[in-house]
């Protein structure tokens, strides 16, 4: 069996160190990890496999004999390095956002359409972390009954704007304690014990760009254009943790009963669904975990052939490193 040399562009950050442990749980069959990072985190050692691995500055000429590298620095960084990633002869997998509109590079959720990593040009990028819980969600009754619209609205938690996210939310919560006046710097209004309906840069069609990117996203990866979406996307109080009310019209009926038979199921999903005993999803407990919770599953008594869906999952681990690190395994069997 063959083994291969992988890259981590941002080791020493959030979603690095996320994968860099995934990569020893899931023991993902690499001859070498090498790791790579900004003069912040250049030099300083890593545990991984018994043994310190020291984080290498990252350079035009760090890629030499990488097969995959995995990408998750920052848009620019992959704007600048990806390339000279590629011409090195590796494959790149970015989950910085940079890419994900390029109709030539393909957007991978492996669960769901593991077969569009053939069509790479050299590079692969993650969908947004909502497009990933939606996606491996409702892809088994898209696949069982059909789906004709979706309502959704996505919660976003602060560590999606990396540390700067959490930090803000910190020290507002505890200016707030401490009668303190708050800065806001992260976001455009107080985080704190708040929701604020804004999450990336208004269009002018009056979404919001993680609200377009839901809608396109589920649209491209389900390769379904006439699949109607409408989606409103919402800043939380919570470190960790996104969650997402959904609610779908599917084309043929379908039972509450019958959806958690499909989803309990399905891979890397979790059925969470007793109501009556208090069991549903939270963010506060999906931390750490490496499925999508689904509960509160229940007919719209509004329309025909309407499913309500309550979904949550770790945003650092499920929505982005763990989908990065399965593209980056499926490369490698597929070479």
């Amino acid at each position: 069996m063959a083994y291969y040399t992988m890259a981590i562009v941002g080791a020493g950050d959030m979603i690095g160190n996320e994968l860099i442990e995934l990569i020893e749980q899931r023991e993902t069959q690499i001859e070498e990890l090498r790791l790579l990072g900004a003069e912040g985190t250049a030099g300083t050692k890593i545990r991984f496999r018994d043994e310190e691995l020291r984080v290498e500055k990252l350079t035009e000429q760090a890629f030499g004999g990488v097969d995959v590298a995995l990408f998750c620095a920052g848009g620019e960084i992959s704007r600048e390095f990806l390339p000279h990633a590629i011409s090195a002869g590796a494959i790149g997998v970015d989950m910085t956002g940079m890419f994900r509109r390029d109709p030539h590079v393909p957007l991978i959720i492996p669960e769901v359409n593991p077969y569009a990593v053939r069509n790479h040009r050299g590079i692969l990028a993650t969908p947004t972390t909502a497009t990933i819980l939606l996606a491996l969600a409702i892809q088994p009754i898209y696949d069982e009954v059909g789906i004709s619209r979706i309502v959704v609205t996505s919660f976003h938690a602060a560590s999606e704007e990396g540390q700067h996210g959490i930090a803000e939310l910190e020290t507002q919560t505890r200016y707030i304690f401490t009668q303190r006046d708050i800065l806001c710097q992260v976001y455009p209004h107080q985080i704190a014990f708040n929701a604020i309906p804004h999450v990336g840069a208004f269009s002018d069609n009056g979404y919001t760009l993680a609200e377009m990117n839901l809608i396109d996203e589920t649209t491209r990866i389900l390769q379904d254009d006439a699949l109607r979406i409408t989606a409103t996307a919402v800043q939380m109080p919570v470190f960790y943790g996104h969650a997402l009310s959904v609610n779908l019209e599917t084309e043929d009926a379908i039972t509450p009963e019958e959806i958690r038979q499909i989803l309990g199921n399905a891979p890397s999903v979790k059925v969470l669904d007793e109501p009556q005993n208090n069991l549903y999803p939270l963010p506060t407990n999906v931390s750490g975990e490496s499925e999508v919770f689904v509960g509160r599953i229940r007919q719209d008594v509004s329309v025909e052939n309407g499913i309500n869906l309550w979904i949550a999952a770790d945003n650092l681990r499920r929505g982005t490193a763990l989908n990065a690190l399965q593209i980056a395994e499926l490369v490698m069997r597929e070479a």
